[in-house]
């Protein structure tokens, strides 16, 4: 009984701190050396540039794959899992993974139907176009979000530039959405 007491007080001491460790991403297997160092890296770079949602990033999880059905990277919202199809190359490899945790952070952290609306103008995308779910996948609002993240986070795009052109209103938009909240 004594034991469960003091396990109780030191529980509530630690307050909130207890129950969130904080933004976690989570390799589901073994990585390589080389893969967890570019992981690594990667996270710590797209956590530097959304100060604003780091209470809200939580738990995300990634897996190696063989495969995936329509691309080479998904993330699955109802797990909150980023899938990154292998072999990649070290810089197809990181542009995937902040694409996918833009993904992320527009589902857990949530991005409100104003900011939603002015990305859509700043993109020349049509009011009221679905977010996602539709068209071809570059045609969705959410894909040049996710592209625009990956604009801030790295730097420069390679992997969707040829398919998803951005304006700068929108890589600002989505810089200060990053930064600010």
């Amino acid at each position: 009984m004594r034991s469960m007491l003091a396990l109780l007080v030191l529980v509530l001491a630690m307050g909130p701190a207890a129950a969130d460790p904080g933004p976690r991403l989570v390799p589901t297997q073994d990585l390589p050396a080389d893969v967890a160092t570019l992981l690594d890296s990667t996270w710590h770079g797209f956590l530097d540039a959304a100060p604003a949602h780091a209470d809200c990033i939580g738990l995300v999880r990634i897996e190696l794959v063989a495969e995936i059905e329509g691309g080479d990277a998904a993330y699955v919202a109802a797990d909150r899992q980023i899938l990154i199809e292998i072999p990649t190359s070290p810089r197809r490899f990181p542009e995937s993974v902040v694409h996918e945790l833009a993904h992320h952070l527009d589902v857990v952290c949530g991005l409100d139907d104003d900011l939603r609306d002015q990305l859509r103008a700043a993109q020349g995308v049509e009011p009221g176009r679905a977010w996602s779910g539709s068209d071809r996948w570059q045609d969705q609002p959410a894909e040049h979000l996710a592209e625009a993240v990956v604009a801030v986070v790295r730097g420069e795009r390679v992997l969707h530039e040829d398919l998803i052109a951005l304006s700068p209103l929108t890589v600002s938009l989505v810089q200060r959405w990053l930064e600010e909240g």
